[in-house]
């Protein structure tokens, strides 16, 4: 279904669009579904043990949300890669934490915490 939308979008012929495709869509839910709910406890464990495997697997509704303002921001400005961006999991994550503006690496939160 999700190619899809995405053929769908293409076929519209917009000047440019951006196209979201995160993992599991992590963080706290109004409703709540009891297999979702497992699969995020699973994937929140996995970060635990490794930030990149739960990047991944999944990525935080408001860091989904950052990326999209991001990408549109920058497509407007032109400087999307491509007339159709699609973001994957990693380009979320980069956009929407890691140079979202005024940002900070979970290692940089860690040494300020213990200053």
């Amino acid at each position: 279904m999700k190619n899809g939308v995405e053929d769908a979008i293409k076929e519209l012929d917009f000047e440019q669009a951006v196209i979201l495709k995160p993992g599991m869509i992590l963080g706290h839910r109004e409703a709540s579904r009891t297999v979702e709910g497992i699969a995020q406890g699973a994937v929140n464990g996995l970060g635990h043990l490794s930030a990149g495997i739960r990047d991944t697997l999944g990525q935080d509704a408001d860091v989904i949300a950052k990326a999209a303002v991001r990408a549109a921001q920058l497509a407007s400005e032109g400087k999307a890669p491509s007339k159709y961006w699609i973001l994957g999991g990693s380009d979320i994550i980069k956009l929407g934490r890691t140079e979202w503006p005024g940002s900070q690496t979970p290692t940089e939160t860690k040494t300020e915490a213990a200053a």
